[in-house]
C-alpha cells in the first residue's frame, strides 16, 4: 500500500483506512527477529507478539530495546 492510498478518504467519503501490521513469533528464531526488525525499519511494521521463552527471545529483546521511537 502506497502513502497516497492509505491517506486519501475512502470511496464513501469517510476517514482514511489505517491498517496496524502486527508481526508474530519474535523471539522464535533468530531469522524471525531479523525479519521483524528489518520490516519495522522499513516503516511497514506497528507491532508484535513477543515470544518470551523461546530461544532467540534474549537477544532479539535487546535488539528491540534499541530501537528509536518515532
Amino acid at each position: 500500500m502506497n502513502e497516497e492510498a492509505s491517506s486519501s478518504p475512502d470511496q464513501h467519503g469517510g476517514a482514511p483506512t489505517r491498517l496496524c501490521v502486527c508481526a508474530d513469533a519474535f523471539g522464535l528464531h533468530p531469522s524471525v527477529n531479523d525479519a521483524v526488525l528489518q520490516l519495522v525499519a522499513q516503516g511497514r511494521l506497528q507491532a508484535t507478539s513477543a515470544m518470551v521463552g523461546a530461544p532467540a527471545w534474549l537477544p532479539g529483546a535487546a535488539a528491540l530495546k534499541a530501537l528509536e521511537p518515532e
